[in-house]
């Protein structure tokens, strides 16, 4: 017989995915993500070349007052600014990758927990096995195609509440199963799901809620400011240094930055979780039963 407190444990769980009303907000957004690709990287851009020409004017402005000025000093605190905002590049950098990493790691163990959850089906009696594994495979294909519409749309109330459903429709056979066949063997297939309503529940929250900090956002975008206002200082105090050269270094920042806002978003843009561990599992699965 399973043991009682894992099967409070995974009734618990089924029920612990947030269920949304329509008045829950369950994404966590910043700015950056209401904007598509394109308008990110102008964006960016307006502000950087922005911030160096302001640098730029400054620049000429202090070198034409004085002229004979040595700017050593100035170049010394300079390359610290420099430093500093490729440190602070790289930091978000290695964030958003990161979440992007284990938003992809999750879908492959969800496949795998709902794949070993269906084949524990057929260690229990014939009809209520088949009954569940029906469901199961009516819940992987809900999840695919519930992935593919929040990209879309970004819908997830929806998706979470007949999610939600679906869940409950499992766990009541599941509970039917384990009461009416108390042995080791419905013990497994009640851990197995148990198992599915937790990586749910950790998608969920990976794909809502995991994303880059405002602070650090706010962060970034003050030191690029102040990065590049100063490069663009000491480049006018530089007389072999011409203002469209430094055309590369916008252009620059802006992929950089706007790859950054397309791997921490896990709705939009180009870099998106694969669905294929989902839909592998899906068309392994048995033909529904007549």
């Amino acid at each position: 017989m399973p043991p009682a407190n894992l099967m409070i444990s995974a009734r618990d769980r089924s029920t612990s995915v947030p269920a949304g009303k329509g008045k829950t907000r369950l994404i966590t957004e910043n700015l950056l993500d209401k904007l598509p690709e394109w308008a990110v990287f102008i964006l960016v851009g307006l502000v950087v070349a922005a911030a160096l020409e302001s640098g730029f004017r400054l620049g000429r402005s202090v070198a034409a007052r004085s002229p004979t000025d040595s700017d050593d000093g100035a170049g010394m605190v300079i390359g610290a600014v420099l430093g500093l905002l490729s440190f602070m590049l790289a930091f978000t950098f290695g964030i958003s990758a990161a979440h992007f990493e284990a938003r992809r790691n999750v879908i492959l163990e969800e496949a795998n927990a709902i794949g070993t959850a269906y084949l524990r089906t057929e260690m229990i009696e014939e009809q209520m096995g088949r009954a569940i594994a029906d469901k199961l495979r009516a819940y992987t294909q809900f999840r695919v195609e519930a992935a593919i519409a929040i990209a879309e749309n970004g819908n997830l109330v929806t998706a979470q509440v007949e999610s939600d459903k679906l869940q409950r429709e499992i766990w009541a056979d599941v509970t039917a199963v384990a009461k009416a066949e108390p042995t080791a063997i419905s013990g497994l297939l009640v851990s197995a799901v148990n198992e599915v309503f937790d990586v749910g529940a950790k998608r969920v929250m990976l794909g809502t809620s995991s994303m880059i900090p405002k602070s650090i956002w706010l962060s970034l975008i003050l030191i690029t400011i102040i990065g590049i206002a100063s490069a663009g200082y000491i480049a006018a105090r530089k007389s072999q240094v011409r203002r469209f050269l430094l055309i590369g270094l916008v252009l620059s920042l802006s992929t950089v930055m706007t790859l950054i806002v397309d791997l921490d978003n896990p709705r939009k843009g180009l870099l998106k979780g694969n669905q294929a561990p989902m839909e592998a599992l899906l068309a392994s699965m048995q033909a529904p039963s007549g």
